[in-house]
């Protein structure tokens, strides 16, 4: 299944046509007139510095200038949420895990405890 997802800025319409996730796996970049309509790919990672790495080697062998590679990450760095949609709810179920561990130590420190010697 593949579905349309980044809505392209009007300023970088003459670079991209569409950018599309397959599979929820593989990121297509469809490259607008300017680079001959060619497709890039990127595997989609939790981890942006590998799948933004993946991305740039992508650009490259499409032979995408610098400058317009900077500019396509950026979008797709702003989009990101959209595109890898399990961040945010992994990183508020960890803070709320980590708060509940956080108040059972708490709680857990201010109960009294009694003194009793080895001995007793």
């Amino acid at each position: 299944m593949t579905t349309r997802i980044i809505s392209i800025p009007r300023e970088l319409r003459h670079l991209l046509d569409a950018i599309e996730i397959e599979r929820e796996k593989l990121l297509i970049i469809h490259l607008g007139e300017q680079y001959s309509n060619k497709k890039a790919l990127g595997t989609i990672s939790s981890d942006f510095s590998k799948f933004k790495k993946s991305i740039e080697k992508s650009l490259k062998s499409k032979d995408v200038d610098r400058n317009d590679i900077d500019k396509i990450i950026s979008l797709i760095e702003n989009n990101y949420k959209i595109i890898y949609p399990d961040i945010e709810s992994d990183t508020e179920s960890t803070s709320k895990d980590s708060l509940e561990v956080d108040t059972n130590e708490t709680k857990e420190s201010q109960i009294q405890k009694p003194e009793i010697t080895f001995e007793k």
